[in-house]
C-alpha cells in the first residue's frame, strides 16, 4: 500500500512538473495608466486596455536565455537562488491579433508562426518562484513584468533614458512618449 501511495504522488509530481515546464497564459489587462509627454509636459493618462500571451520556452531556443542562464548557472549566486527556491525559465511575450479575418488557416497559422518568431527575439530570462514544487510567481526584470501564470500581473513600461537627456532635446526626441503601469488577470491556455 505504502509503495501504490508513492508512485502515485510521484505521477502527481510528474503530471504538475510537465504541465509547469512549457505552457502559454493569456493575459488581460483590467486597467493601465500613466504618462504621455507632449510639448514639454508629462500629462497624466489612461491607456486602452490591451491583451497579450506569454509563453514559457525552453531556455535552449533562445541565445538571449541561454547565454544569460549559463553566466549564472556558473556564478555563486546560484547556490543562493536554489535555496530559495527560485529557478529560472525563458519566457517570450506576444500581442494578440484578430486573426479572424485571415484569408485561410495557413495564412491564420502563418500569422501566429511569425508572431512567436519576432517574440523570439525579445526573449527574457525571467526569475520563477516555486512553493511546494509548484510554480507560484515569475518575475521578468528586463520586461518589468511579474506574474502569476493562473493570476494576477503587474507590467510597466518606462522610459529609462529621459532624465539623461538635455532638457531641451526633450520635446524633439520623446514626443509622445508614454510610462504605464498595467494590471490586471493571467489565464493558462
Amino acid at each position: 500500500m505504502k509503495i501504490l501511495i508513492s508512485l502515485i504522488a510521484l505521477l502527481i509530481s510528474l503530471i504538475i512538473n510537465a504541465e509547469e515546464k512549457n505552457y502559454k497564459s493569456l493575459c488581460v489587462e483590467q486597467k493601465s495608466t500613466g504618462f504621455t509627454y507632449e510639448n514639454n509636459y508629462w500629462r497624466q493618462s489612461n491607456f486602452e486596455l490591451d491583451k497579450f500571451y506569454i509563453k514559457k520556452i525552453d531556455i535552449e531556443k533562445s541565445g538571449t536565455c541561454s547565454s544569460k542562464y549559463k553566466s549564472l548557472k556558473d556564478s555563486d549566486w546560484s547556490k543562493v537562488f536554489k535555496k530559495a527556491s527560485i529557478n529560472f525559465g525563458c519566457y517570450i511575450t506576444m500581442p494578440v491579433y484578430d486573426t479572424s479575418k485571415a484569408v485561410s488557416e495557413d495564412s491564420k497559422k502563418l500569422a501566429e508562426m511569425f508572431m512567436e518568431v519576432t517574440a523570439l527575439m525579445g526573449a527574457s530570462l525571467c526569475k520563477e518562484f516555486w512553493k511546494d514544487e509548484k510554480l507560484e510567481r515569475v518575475h521578468c526584470l528586463d520586461k518589468s513584468l511579474s506574474f502569476k501564470p493562473s493570476g494576477t500581473f503587474r507590467k510597466a513600461t518606462m522610459n529609462y533614458g529621459i532624465d539623461a537627456v538635455n532638457i531641451e532635446e526633450i520635446d524633439t526626441q520623446y514626443k509622445g512618449e508614454q510610462s504605464t503601469l498595467s494590471i490586471g488577470n493571467c489565464t493558462k491556455i
